[in-house]
């Protein structure tokens, strides 16, 4: 596989996000109280200790405003969609960037003999991407090569206990009334034609198969309000926070490293099914199987 190809791979977001903050924060105070480089060692005072473990909490700031704030001001750009091995990479070495610059700065104000120099600054920036750029870059692949291969592995599972043509020749037609939150605006759509919803904005695009040909309508209502509607139908599942797939269109499954991808028949759509889903998602096929 060709290095370009493989950084393409998609990759899954962080679910909880304190779960790197925190072990990084500790790591970083732990490291600079044990080795204590940059000439730490020749600091002297009664709060040389809290100067030194100083250095996790302002790693700890950086961590917070980067995965929080800066997440949140470029959600699409990190939306899982769009998340891959490289750009996870990249953005690590961004994060190990960041600490350093934040590191040096606390050491020019707080430590004396640590001149403010640009020879300062890229010694504090070559020492943190050695120590961090490796071990991040290992487990960001080992993470993605676990994931990749457990829900390949589950999707294999899945796929050989279902038939897919039975669940669809099983099931009868059922006609499904779709609400506007006006109360007025309605799309009525059948559960042998009706393929999947998403989630666009202020509304829900519906898409469904007529005539041969793949159609969609705008209905403007959230996906939870929608989903509330489709309760009564088991065929229709939500599998994504901005999805909900009819289990009869469904032609075949994969996985990868951020969940399932579904193949929709009657379209080349791929619906994506997330790590917070996988666990319903497998048994309402199981049960609708």
């Amino acid at each position: 596989m060709k290095l370009n190809t493989y950084l393409n791979n998609p990759y899954p977001s962080v679910k909880n996000k304190w779960r790197v903050i925190v072990p990084v924060s500790l790591f970083v105070s732990l490291f600079v109280l044990i080795f204590q480089p940059f000439g730490l060692q020749q600091m002297e005072g009664n709060y040389r200790i809290l100067v030194l473990a100083g250095y996790g909490a302002i790693t700890f700031v950086v961590l917070i405003l980067n995965l929080f704030l800066v997440e949140a001001i470029f959600r699409n750009f990190f939306s899982e969609r769009n998340r891959t091995i490289g750009k996870q990479i990249g953005w690590q070495i961004w994060l190990l960037f960041n600490i350093g610059l934040a590191n040096y700065m606390y050491s020019v104000i707080f430590i004396s003999g640590i001149s403010s120099s640009f020879r300062s600054l890229i010694l504090f920036q070559v020492f943190t991407l050695a120590i961090g750029v490796f071990p991040v870059t290992i487990v960001t692949i080992v993470t993605h090569n676990y994931l990749l291969k457990k829900n390949m592995q589950s999707a294999s599972v899945l796929k050989g206990n279902i038939n897919f043509e039975m669940i669809r020749q099983e099931s009868g037609a059922k006609i499904i009334k779709l609400i506007a939150e006006n109360g007025r605006d309605t799309i009525i759509v059948s559960t042998d034609s009706l393929m999947y919803i998403e989630s666009v904005g202020n509304y829900a695009a519906i898409h469904w198969s007529g005539d041969g040909k793949a159609e969609k309508k705008l209905l403007r209502n959230t996906l939870k309000d929608i989903g509330k509607q489709v309760a009564a139908y088991p065929e229709i599942v939500q599998c994504h926070r901005a999805y909900l797939v009819n289990m009869l269109k469904i032609a075949d499954v994969k996985g990868n490293a951020q969940g399932y991808q579904l193949l929709v028949s009657d379209t080349k759509q791929i619906i994506p099914v997330s790590r917070n889903y996988i666990q319903s998602f497998n048994r309402s096929f199981m049960e609708n199987s």
